[in-house]
């Protein structure tokens, strides 16, 4: 900015000296392009906007604590003072105060961030909510969170949001996420891959979807053998669906492979008791049919 100077007469003003004759000449407006800005601060401690400019500065180049909350609290309503309460949100919530942390949130106005801080907004009360103790509330910021920018979250947290939506019964939430995973599968790990699969698989046949649960159990077991632990209990289930179907030489194979290769004595020992159960409702259809052998 540039604009003219200002002159005073000092004898129009004793008390400002005992000369009577001379004035004092001030730059009333300047330009500030090229120049330090937290300088200018210091030599104009009394304009406001170039205080707003040099905490706002402040605050971008050196994340200072003490620039958020002059910016927070002198200037709440500008975009500077509400990146100053999310600073100061975020500190408080480092340093263990939840509660005040969400305080903080609280005096932020979306409309007045740009799009990054909007999220990052978002994901501060999603964060601080589950921690919280509030559950769904927390599901239900980090579900407008994903609608916004779905791959905002790294695939491990994404992964856990899911299994909670299961667990809170959100099933079509749960599968939302797990397929939008599936979908990105091939930038992550044969491991996390397996585990994706597997909570489809689970969520399908918990919803009464078998036929959609034996294609994710299947799938899973055969491209990923070598994921033991996700690998084995996809095929004990698919071979509880086939059991359930009353296909029960499919059944036998995959408890077979269970047995075969497990790794813990508890699965192996699941197998072989499914197996026996297969046989013995076996040797039943042949007495009821009237064939001996």
């Amino acid at each position: 900015m540039c604009r003219g100077k200002s002159t005073l007469a000092v004898n129009d003003y004793p008390a400002i000296s005992g000369c009577t004759t001379s004035t004092l000449t001030a730059n009333f407006w300047f330009k500030t392009e090229g120049k330090d800005i937290n300088a200018l601060s210091a030599a104009y401690p009394l304009d406001h906007l170039l205080s707003y400019l040099s905490w706002k500065n402040q605050l971008e180049t050196r994340k200072s604590y003490v620039a958020a909350r002059h910016l927070a609290f002198l200037f709440p309503k500008t975009p500077a003072g509400q990146s100053g309460f999310l600073f100061l949100a975020r500190a408080a919530y480092k340093n263990g105060y939840k509660t005040l942390a969400w305080k903080y949130l609280q005096n932020i106005q979306e409309e007045l961030l740009d799009s990054t801080k909007q999220l990052d907004l978002i994901e501060a009360k999603a964060g601080i909510l589950m921690d919280l103790g509030q559950t769904q509330e927390s599901l239900k910021t980090y579900t407008l969170l994903l609608s916004k920018a779905p791959k905002r979250l790294p695939a491990e947290k994404r992964l856990k949001l899911a299994l909670l939506a299961q667990q809170s019964n959100k099933w079509e939430l749960a599968e939302n996420i797990l397929t939008n995973l599936w979908q990105e599968r091939k930038d992550l790990s044969p491991a996390l891959q397996a585990e994706i699969l597997f909570w489809l698989g689970e969520g399908s046949q918990y919803q009464g979807k078998t036929d959609q649960a034996l294609d994710y159990y299947l799938q899973l077991a055969w491209q990923f053998p070598e994921e033991n632990i996700w690998a084995i209990t996809a095929m004990y289930r698919a071979g509880q669906i086939y059991e359930q179907k009353g296909m029960l030489e499919a059944a036998k194979n995959l408890y077979q492979a269970v047995l075969k290769k497990a790794e813990r004595k508890s699965q192996k020992k699941a197998a072989k008791q499914r197996l026996t159960s297969i046989e013995a409702r076996e040797k039943r259809q042949i007495i009821e049919s009237g064939v001996m052998f």
